[in-house]
């Protein structure tokens, strides 16, 4: 085992590499001050509607939309492949009506657009999903704000994209941070409704997209800011609540899936129906057979073998590596009999994915899926999946990694999910939602 020492400057240098390749990868795509007339690549539209003769101006080094007729009026620019990145601008609404309201527009990719905009009057912001067909409006969020829109003064807004999670801010204090995988990509703009507005300080700057890293010291401990109604420590090989199908054990704090061509997929649990909140289990999928598993897991209990330390240093040459699973292994959520939702750890590809599965038939439609950028080992993970009506987030040893919404099932049994391979979980726990 290193030493202490060695270990840190490792992390440490690790950090430095980390913040180098951030830096690298971050750049301005978009800087506008409105300090010339517009560029061809800005379009103006009314109602959805291409607008030929554009009623936004530049004037006074700020960029000026001076109609409050009722209609909507948005100008977008930047390209539809733009994804990960952070947006920001400041924004001035002149008109004092009751509904006067303007923001900033992105992920804009043809078929709708996100806006993060505010009233002037009843000092609110709200983030809102506009799809262009089937036309409609739906709100994300809405919650009052601490700012001097309401005075007629300018203010600041910025929006951080990664993934299906949005942050924003007002005046540099963070006020939303949600899901919502809609859009994943597409231009920025402003908005403006039943408001004379100004716009100036325009930044467009690309993000590093997310990526999950193989953890040195293993899954971090849990500590739970919910109640917990459910917890399953397996160390029972008589519990009754499970469903188990050929091929699936409990007993010794295990439950185990052997790599048998004939075992079943997926194990439920039978009992009260879970609808929102946290689902989480350590899972691991096997290099080695359940039997290997279980001998060397007493064997380190009993003291006749010391644990495995952290990983060894680069110079020190690694023994040579097992076949990789090839199976997957994950949590099953909101269970209606042969259908599901599975979230899901796949070592071979690797990557994690969230899935609507339906045994009956055989289907399986993705709905969500991030990439490890490194491979995985045949060790511990912890798979985590909140919920809160049609929206369904994925967390891997604690980090947030995917989202997607879903309607067919807000309430259902939890269960286990393996196929493939060997793989065997522990702890696994559920907790109600705040």
């Amino acid at each position: 085992m290193p030493p202490l020492s060695s270990a840190i400057m490792t992390l440490s240098e690790d950090t430095q590499m980390a913040q180098n390749d951030r830096a690298a990868f971050e750049k301005i795509l978009l800087s506008e001050d409105f300090d010339a007339p517009l560029p061809s690549s800005w379009v103006s539209y009314v109602g959805g509607e291409n607008e030929e003769s554009p009623s936004w101006t530049v004037e006074g080094g700020v960029l000026r939309q001076p109609v409050e007729d009722g209609l909507i009026r948005a100008i977008l620019t930047g390209d539809d492949a733009w994804s990960d990145y952070s947006v920001e601008a400041r924004i001035h609404i002149d008109s004092k009506g009751p509904d006067g309201r303007a923001g900033l527009v992105f992920r804009d990719d043809g078929r709708g657009f996100y806006v993060l905009r505010f009233t002037r009057s009843s000092g609110r912001a709200q983030l809102m999903y506009h799809s262009r067909s089937p036309f409609g409006w739906h709100e994300l969020a809405t919650l009052p704000i601490t700012s001097t829109c309401d005075n007629g003064q300018w203010v600041s807004v910025k929006i951080e994209v990664r993934g299906p999670f949005i942050r924003c801010f007002f005046d540099d204090s963070q006020y939303i941070d949600l899901t919502d995988s809609r859009s994943n990509r597409g231009r920025v703009g402003f908005y403006a409704c039943e408001a004379k507005a100004k716009f100036d300080r325009l930044r467009v700057i690309r993000r590093p997209p997310l990526s999950l890293a193989s953890s040195r010291t293993g899954p971090p401990l849990y500590a739970p800011s919910v109640s917990f109604w459910f917890r399953e420590t397996f160390v029972s090989s008589s519990v009754s609540s499970w469903m188990l199908p050929h091929g699936w054990s409990l007993g010794g704090s295990f439950c185990i899936r052997a790599s048998e061509p004939e075992a079943g997929s997926s194990a439920h649990l039978q009992g009260a129906p879970f609808s929102d909140g946290l689902v989480q289990v350590r899972l691991r999928l096997l290099d080695e057979t359940p039997q290997e598993f279980l001998e060397s897991t007493r064997a380190i209990l009993s003291g006749a073998i010391p644990p495995p330390g952290p990983p060894s240093s680069e110079s020190e040459k690694a023994p040579a590596a097992p076949p990789v699973n090839r199976g997957r292994a994950g949590l099953i959520l909101r269970s209606q009999g042969p259908r599901y939702y599975a979230f899901v750890l796949e070592r071979s590809k690797p990557r994690v994915q969230l899935s609507y599965r339906d045994d009956q038939t055989g289907q399986e439609q993705v709905l969500a899926v991030a990439d490890f950028n490194v491979p995985l080992d045949d060790r511990w993970y912890t798979l985590t999946i909140q919920c809160k009506g049609e929206s369904i987030v994925g967390l891997i040893d604690n980090i947030p990694c995917l989202a997607a919404q879903d309607r067919r099932h807000t309430v259902g049994s939890i269960g286990l999910f393996a196929e493939g391979g060997s793989a065997v979980f522990a702890d696994l726990l559920a907790a109600s939602g705040k």
